[in-house]
């Protein structure tokens, strides 16, 4: 404990340090002979007042150059804390900071008159806190008596006489408290240093709430630059249709929800886009984002492929191995053409999307995984459920949010948009260099076309154009070479067109049905094509496919459907 020698001398003024006390004395003394009237007594008491606010000014100078431009709520908070222990003639203090409830005031900092932190403070009395926060200045000379500070466990361990709490208060309400003591034995502070208290409780008060707005303006700062360089999750989906923008709007409102999604559309139109999109836009953002083609699940290893094995768990595993849904852990798990998969293989999928539970094969431990799963297919799997090829559980699980995107063909105005960014996208590819464009003859054709394999075959097409096709103008007639370079017989060109349009161009008009759902005449069409397709590519699916620009699965669905329209 500090000495009184140690202690800072008088403050500045009269020799007893409060220049009103010693003027008080000697206007009594003088109204005692008679020598002063009533008005010059007010007179020397408003000047005797103004001396001791201009002197506790004085003291406060310094606060108030080491606040000034001082924006930083932690030095902030530390230099008014030294200035009002020095300030009391303290021997140690802390500052709380809160709002106007004392029970929601939380210390920042303590520590003693050398300006060492203090670690631990011994208890401050929680009503005394809240009286202070409640805007009253509190003081005492004689803690060990004073029925507000006698029970504190510091006041008689460290014999503390004097204890002070300033409310520092802006706005009409209670920013924080500060709180100080000591052994001193005075009876009383003077005028002066219970004025600069005062003052500085209005300069401590300004100044953390300028420190706070600051702090919370680089914080939004900081969000903005963050959302400026986070480009949008859903910007790589170009589009200008109004029924696109209203899905896209929707999928941004499920991606902060993480319930599993189902999108449902046809091959090439972007499910996997927007699988991505959500999950950059999901909680899971920071997560991994796992994905894969159930259609390329063999049956007897989907168990392995989903859920992982352990080591001999059957001939050949010599090490353990996780499945998809123990990487996609945390994260989110993208399966493609879902409605690919067998009965059997929805059946083991069906636990671990009710549970949350994989079990490797070879293992007798169950392992817990939190994935949120984006599913896609081209199929409706809605009437798969009534065939008996889906699962009606397995369904109604991941269909907890639906999206459906639609064909290219039936947002045909979105194509002139995504020509020109292929175009420009692409560019770096062209040979020979030079710009390319589609002439509104080719960009009209265009629009009247069914696109099978959607977004994916008019991405294909451009490139095409870029590596092929000179630099400048590209017409109708190089448009449909390029389709037939690219598709073979397919339902672009090569045989009578469905319906012949004004402009002269082949108009087949597709369904979201699929094949089953065309006229006669387009089923005949589209038969044409497929069977031509399959004759070039000597029966082979995969390749018939690739000729028609479509997914393989769609191929298939296009077969049975029209199968059953015989």
């Amino acid at each position: 404990m500090r000495s009184d020698e140690d202690l800072p001398g008088p403050l500045p003024g009269s020799p007893g340090g409060d220049p009103l006390a010693d003027l008080l004395e000697s206007l009594h003394l003088d109204a005692a002979a008679g020598g002063i009237a009533g008005p010059d007594l007010r007179l020397l008491l408003d000047q005797a007042q103004a001396r001791a606010t201009a002197q506790a000014l004085e003291e406060l100078q310094p606060l108030t150059q080491a606040l000034a431009g001082d924006l930083d709520l932690d030095s902030v908070v530390r230099t008014i804390l030294d200035h009002a222990i020095r300030l009391a003639r303290a021997e140690r203090g802390a500052l709380f900071l809160g709002d106007s409830r004392g029970a929601r005031l939380r210390p920042a900092l303590a520590r003693n008159v050398a300006g060492e932190e203090l670690k631990e403070l011994s208890r401050v009395s929680l009503t005394i806190l809240r009286q202070a926060a409640a805007g009253q200045f509190i003081l005492t000379y004689d803690a060990l008596h004073d029925p507000l500070f006698r029970e504190a466990p510091s006041v008689r361990a460290q014999n503390i006489r004097m204890v002070a709490c300033l409310p520092l208060r802006a706005a009409g309400r209670t920013l924080g408290v500060v709180y100080f003591d000591g052994p001193r034995e005075t009876t009383s502070l003077t005028e002066q240093v219970r004025r600069a208290l005062e003052l500085l409780a209005g300069i401590a008060a300004a100044a953390i709430e300028n420190a706070r707005l600051h702090g919370r303006v680089l914080l939004q700062n900081k969000r903005l630059r963050e959302q400026l360089d986070t480009p949008d999750p859903f910007g790589a989906l170009v589009t200008i249709d109004p029924g696109m923008l209203e899905l896209l709007r929707t999928a941004a409102q499920m991606a902060r929800l993480d319930h599993h999604v189902l999108v449902l559309g046809e091959s090439g139109v972007g499910k996997e886009m927007l699988a991505q999109a959500i999950h950059r836009a999901g909680p899971r953002a920071k997560g991994p984002l796992v994905a894969h083609n159930c259609a390329n699940v063999p049956p007897d290893l989907a168990e392995d492929l989903f859920f992982g094995h352990a080591r001999g768990g059957f001939t050949g595993a010599h090490k353990p191995r996780g499945g998809l849904f123990q990487r996609a852990h945390r994260g989110v798990l993208f399966l493609d053409e879902i409605g690919e998969l067998s009965i059997e293989n929805q059946a083991k999928l069906l636990r671990v999307v009710d549970d949350g539970v994989v079990r490797p094969v070879g293992s007798d431990r169950d392992i817990q995984v939190d994935v949120r799963i984006i599913a896609a297919t081209s199929r409706d799997l809605s009437r798969e459920v009534r065939a008996g090829r889906c699962l009606e559980a397995l369904y109604f699980r991941i269909c907890v949010l639906l999206l459906r995107v639609p064909p290219l063909r039936e947002r045909d105005g979105d194509i002139p948009v995504l020509a020109k960014h292929f175009l420009e996208k692409h560019a770096a590819s062209a040979m020979p260099a030079g710009e390319r464009r589609f002439t509104p003859e080719a960009l009209a054709y265009m629009r009247t076309l069914p696109w099978p394999g959607n977004v994916r075959t008019l991405e294909t097409l451009v490139r095409r154009v870029l590596a092929l096709q000179p630099p400048g103008a590209v017409g109708v007639p190089e448009v449909r070479r390029q389709l037939d370079d690219l598709l073979g017989a397919t339902p672009f060109s090569g045989a009578e067109p469905a319906h012949i349009g004004a402009s002269g161009a082949p108009r087949l008009r597709a369904r979201s049905g699929g094949a089953g759902s065309y006229s006669p005449r387009e089923q005949e069409a589209l038969r044409v094509r497929v069977s031509e397709a399959l004759r070039r590519s000597s029966g082979n699916k995969t390749g018939a496919a690739r000729l028609l620009g479509c997914h393989r699965n769609t191929l298939q669905r296009w077969l049975r459907e029209l199968d059953g329209a015989d």
